[in-house]
This record gives C-alpha cells, structure tokens and sequence, in this order.
C-alpha cells in the first residue's frame, strides 16, 4: 500500500514539474516564480535543471527505474543529466548503485560524465557500483569508458573496494581487467582487507593471482598480523603456510605473535580462532 501510494504521489509530482502551466517570461520552469526561485541562477535568469524539486523528481525517476519519466525529464532540460544532490552523487552514480544498465546508457547518451568526482564525492559512479556489489552496472560503465584506476581519499583501489565488501564476482571482473593485486597502501591492500573481513575465497583468489602474502608495512611488519582483530582461524592458517612452511618453527613465531597481537587488541574470537588454527601453547612465551 504503502509503495503505491508513492508511485502516485510520484506521478503527481511528475505532472506537476513536466506540466507547469500560466508561466510568465523569465519564470521557473518548475515553480512558476522568477527571482524568487532558489533554482534561478541571478544575472542568466531561471536555470530549472538546478531547481530543487526537479532535481529530487529526477533522481526518483533514476532509482526507481522509470526510463520513461527520466528520458521526459531529460528531453525538457538537457541540464539534469548533471545535477548533484549532497556528496557530490551524479545522476550516474544512482544509477549505478541500483544496477540499472539501461539508464546508465541513457544518461551516458545524454552527456553525463563517466568519471565524476565531484567536490564532496570519494567514488565514481564505477566506484559505487563496485561498493555496492553492482556487477553489471560495473561492466556498462567499464564499456562507457569508466576508469580503472580510480583510488579513494585514504587510498583504496577498486579492487580494494571490492574484496572488503566480499563481492568475489567483482574483484574477479578486476582482477581479469588486470588491476594490480597489490595495489593501493599497505594498510588497504585488497588482500589485508579481504582478510580482515574474512572473505577467504576472495583471499585464495588474490594469493592465486598473485598477490603477495610476504608484504610488509612500513615498519616491517608482515601483512598477516595488521590488524587481525576480524579475521578467521582458515584465514590466519591459509596465509601463513602461503608465507611459511606450516611446520618450520617460524609458523609457530608468526601463529604465537598473532595470538598475542588478538589478545593485546582484546579480540577474544580471533584469539580462539588462532589457538584452533594449531597454536600450541607451549610456544607462547610471556613478554
């Protein structure tokens, strides 16, 4: 009930913006007022594709899927296809983020900006696809053109983006558009943080594509231990027979610094996940 009542609410408001009727010369194409408008642009008069209703109209049209109603929008005022709500989010980042394939054409065709990052935005609309687990809004950007070598504010690549929010199918997509498995900052390389989320298919994905289990930070320490607050007993025991032989005693160095780095942090599931990993307690020596 509750939906429909938005649908009329909204073709209501459609008319009402695609519609307006008794305008003056010089008058807000989607409130009827002049000067007075918050969408006017001063010295160059009315600008409606900056008048705030219309906007809102138009990104319902885009996230609701209404190619109809956003194509009318568009053909009225070109203008639209640029607009931006808070965060600098485009038109095209909606659309990427509820995987609509067919208005990321439509808004391509119309002149929206494959690679915008506006001021206040971290993403691309390839960016919020890829968060959002969008594969094939992905692949309709990736065919406009999008760039893969976008990186956020703290540094994190696409591919990055992907294994935190464990979307295998994605980072496999990357992966095969040869983004670097090791790209991106030490404390956001995709294979720290798949770990850290303990997405393990993403982990022996990367490792089998090359990515580097014997990594360091910058202070020397090994990719396995930082952090491993969230990270499962497969994982921990995964990366270190891919960094160490599993019964060389510096397994048992790397398992008993990792169970003591769990405890420090007070991370008690992970210290129980790396006693299960095959930590023997008589390797742990008090500091």
């Amino acid at each position: 009930m509750a939906t429909s009542l938005r649908a009329v609410a909204h073709q209501v408001i459609l008319l009402a913006v695609m519609c307006p009727l008794g305008l003056r010369s010089g008058d807000c194409a989607a409130c009827g007022t002049g000067d007075t408008c918050v969408g006017n642009d001063g010295a160059e008069g009315p600008s409606p594709a900056r008048h705030p209703l219309r906007i809102e109209v138009f990104f319902d049209a885009v996230r609701e899927h209404d190619l109809a109603a956003a194509r009318k929008l568009l053909e009225r005022t070109p203008a639209l296809v640029d607009a931006t709500q808070p965060f600098g989010i485009t038109p095209l980042h909606a659309a990427a983020e509820v995987d609509d394939t067919a208005m990321i054409d439509l808004l391509v065709r119309c002149g929206a900006e494959v690679n915008s990052c506006r001021q206040g935005a971290d993403e691309t609309p390839l960016a919020a696809a890829v968060r959002m687990g969008q594969v094939k809004a992905a692949r309709a950007l990736l065919a406009h053109g999008a760039d893969l070598g976008f990186t956020s504010g703290n540094g994190q690549s696409l591919l990055s983006i992907a294994a935190r929010h464990g979307h295998e199918e994605l980072v496999r997509l990357l992966l095969d558009r040869k983004l670097d498995p090791n790209g991106g900052v030490p404390a956001d390389w995709p294979l720290r943080t798949a770990a850290s989320a303990g997405h393990l298919e993403i982990v022996r994905l990367l490792v089998a594509r090359g990515a580097d289990v014997k990594g360091r930070r910058r202070d020397g320490s090994p990719v396995l231990t930082y952090p491993i607050g969230a990270w499962k007993a497969e994982i921990v025991t995964f990366l270190l027979e891919n960094d160490v032989p599993r019964r060389s005693d510096l397994f048992r160095d790397r398992l008993a610094s990792a169970w003591k780095l769990a405890v420090r942090l007070r991370r008690t599931e992970a210290a129980i996940a790396i006693l299960n990993a095959g930590l023997d307690l008589k390797d742990l020596t008090l500091d």
